[in-house]
């Protein structure tokens, strides 16, 4: 099967379906641990967009990677990597290269940076 081809329009109301189903992505909803209800969840979405779990769960990941990136870009100290400067813009206006990273903003809440510790002694 040939894979699907996601248009503009099907990513933001395959974001806007994922926002209004919280027990896909928000740990502290009361269904995130029902794998039923999560089922039913995804069914839903898939039945509205003709298409199999695998495609839904690879496209639903990618656009979850993008926010993740533009998360972490923008909490850590590094130069922002993926952020473009508008052309013409005043006082360094910038926009994601990440296009759907927006629509997909109410993730943000449920990630987290996760600290390290070096196992190199001080001396």
């Amino acid at each position: 099967m040939a894979k699907r081809a996601w248009s503009h329009d099907d990513i933001v109301k395959l974001s806007d379906m994922y926002e209004g189903r919280p027990m896909l992505w928000d740990c502290r909803s009361n269904g995130y641990k029902n794998r039923d209800h999560k089922n039913v969840a995804l069914k839903e979405i898939e039945d509205v967009f003709n298409c199999t779990n695998e495609e839904e769960l690879r496209k639903i990941h990618s656009l979850r990677n993008q926010v993740r990136i533009e998360y972490l870009m923008s909490v850590s100290q590094e130069p922002q990597k993926i952020r473009k400067k508008i052309s013409g813009s005043a006082g360094g206006e910038e926009k994601s290269k990440c296009q759907y990273a927006n629509a997909m903003k109410f993730v943000t809440p449920t990630m987290t940076a996760k600290s390290t510790t070096s196992n190199l002694v001080n001396k």
